[in-house]
């Protein structure tokens, strides 16, 4: 047995060469995106709210374009609901799913003017926003199909830019000062 003595060094008493290779080791830790299961638990709540269902799905959270959720809707009436649109669309939307239970509050609110109303996870607004932005301007080509479609899509994207933001240096660098990491004079963790 051997001893080995090394200065131990905070990231901010690194010097800029030695931050640039903490970060790079970092960055190639073996990570994955930090709110995966709760944005995949926003999307199926939502779409219970929405009376669907979630079936076979596969997330990127680094690629939203190689993501994709298979969903399908679970009352009678399926082809028709999925194939509404214009005001029709619009009258279901809001006399249909406009209101949920908040188990928090023990009251009734509405779903368009809740924050994160269906798990309480910032992914709920973002599953929402494509369907308010309709909703505040409505056309007439957007089937209920489309729509649950793209705000499916803009859970996926919001994950890739979380997690691009996850894997960014400044990111990275708060990371390390706040889990009081320590380094060798080259950067490299102990």
């Amino acid at each position: 047995m051997r001893t080995i003595e090394t200065l131990a060094y905070t990231f901010d008493e690194l010097s800029d060469e030695a931050k640039q290779n903490a970060i790079a080791e970092f960055n190639n830790s073996e990570r994955e995106y930090f709110w995966m299961e709760e944005a995949k638990d926003s999307i199926d709540k939502a779409l219970e709210h929405f009376d669907c269902r979630s079936g076979h799905y596969s997330i990127d959270y680094s690629c939203a374009s190689h993501s994709y959720v298979k969903w399908r809707y679970i009352r009678s009436f399926e082809n028709e609901i999925l194939e509404m649109n214009g005001a029709r669309l619009w009258k279901l939307l809001h006399n249909r799913y406009g209101i949920y239970f908040c188990k928090y509050k023990k009251k009734y609110r509405d779903t368009f003017d809740a924050d994160c109303p269906f798990t309480g996870v910032c992914s709920d607004i973002d599953f929402l926003a494509p369907m308010i932005k309709w909703l505040n301007a409505p056309d007439k080509g957007t089937t209920f199909k489309e729509l649950i479609d793209e705000c499916i899509e803009s859970v996926l994207c919001a994950m890739q830019r979380d997690y691009d933001y996850q894997n960014s240096d400044a990111y990275i660098e708060v990371e390390i000062i706040n889990r009081e990491y320590e380094f060798t004079e080259n950067g490299n963790r102990i």
